[in-house]
């Protein structure tokens, strides 16, 4: 992610956007206790740190495996300002599935971020 971030701050043009949409940091440090509506959600182990994602879901009978790292948004954040980025917007928007769990936890984050003229 960080070089990735960097690549993207090299080629833009003074006052370019670079957007994100990515699986909220804190999302993905953790899961559901079960699938009651009421269920606690539960970070095992650290929120913090570079960390390997890998999970399999199914959906309107399609299974897909989504394989990656998770980083914090502290992490995000210092690899936009290394990249000379300065972030313009951060949202987590609200009511992204049809489960009454993630009006609790955010599931998503989006982020905006602009190279300084």
């Amino acid at each position: 992610m960080p070089g990735a971030v960097s690549e993207a701050g090299r080629v833009l043009e003074a006052g370019g956007r670079f957007c994100v949409c990515v699986t909220h940091p804190f999302f993905d440090s953790g899961e559901w206790e079960s699938h009651a509506p009421d269920a606690r959600f539960v970070i095992q182990g650290s929120y913090f740190g570079k960390r390997r994602f890998e999970g399999t879901f199914e959906r309107n009978g399609l299974t897909i495996t989504f394989r990656g790292w998770c980083y914090s948004l502290g992490d995000y954040s210092r690899a936009l300002e290394d990249a000379g980025l300065v972030i313009e917007r951060i949202r987590e928007p609200v009511k992204a599935l049809e489960d009454p769990r993630h009006d609790r936890v955010p599931l998503f984050l989006q982020l905006r971020a602009c190279k300084p003229a």
